[in-house]
């Protein structure tokens, strides 16, 4: 003879056969804050993010973008570049041609970074700036996220591609280093996300942004 199971009884049961398991919602992150650098008459206009530091390393790293914003496309900084370094340069395998710069004949190889900057000194929007932080006793300032992050596209018109992404030595920002300093570092990432690798221009161009005083 079957028996009539009473349904509080068998929901009561089921439940501690198959305990209900409560997964909590995914808490979303706040975003880093956009925020603004305006380089001056002769300089460029941009936004950056930085993710990871502390008050005092962000202070520190508005500072040396100011810098950067009124030094990087100055026209005194190209020259002193070319000056330097001549027709020297060190490109990563692939951007040449990642930009189609070999459809176009008027641009060498050595003077793709003079492109690039002409470029980039009238470019509304400037691109962003993504700014990430590590901690390393070693004697790495900063570090390029990647080495095609932006693409200056040949073109008659202004086609420029993605946004700068760096990091930046924790260990070094606590430091005493100066604006410049840091101006020249952001510089020299930059480099690499625009396809440079180490060499006499890249080297040149960084030491530019570092000496550039009238820049400011």
């Amino acid at each position: 003879m079957n028996k009539k199971i009473n349904r509080r009884s068998f929901l009561e049961s089921s439940a501690l056969a198959f305990p209900i398991i409560f997964i909590p919602s995914v808490l979303k992150s706040k975003s880093p804050k956009r925020n603004k650098i305006c380089g001056g008459e002769r300089g460029i206009t941009f936004y950056y993010r930085t993710h990871g530091f502390n008050s005092s390393e962000e202070a520190k790293i508005r500072e040396a973008l100011g810098t950067f914003a009124s030094r990087f496309v100055h026209r005194w900084v190209l020259d002193y570049t070319y000056k330097k370094a001549g027709n020297a340069y060190c490109m990563k395998g692939g951007y040449w041609k990642d930009c189609n710069m070999h459809r176009q004949n008027y641009y060498s190889k050595s003077q793709m970074l003079r492109y690039q900057i002409k470029k980039l000194a009238i470019a509304v929007p400037f691109p962003e700036m993504d700014i990430y932080a590590y901690h390393k006793r070693d004697n790495t300032w900063g570090l390029s996220s990647s080495s095609h992050a932006i693409k200056v596209m040949n073109s008659n018109g202004i086609d420029i591609r993605g946004k700068f992404k760096m990091k930046l030595n924790r260990f070094y920002l606590g430091f005493n280093a100066g604006k410049a300093q840091w101006a020249k570092t952001i510089a020299h990432e930059a480099l690499h996300n625009l396809g440079h690798c180490h060499g006499a221009q890249m080297e040149a161009f960084s030491d530019a942004v570092y000496h550039c005083l009238e820049c400011d």
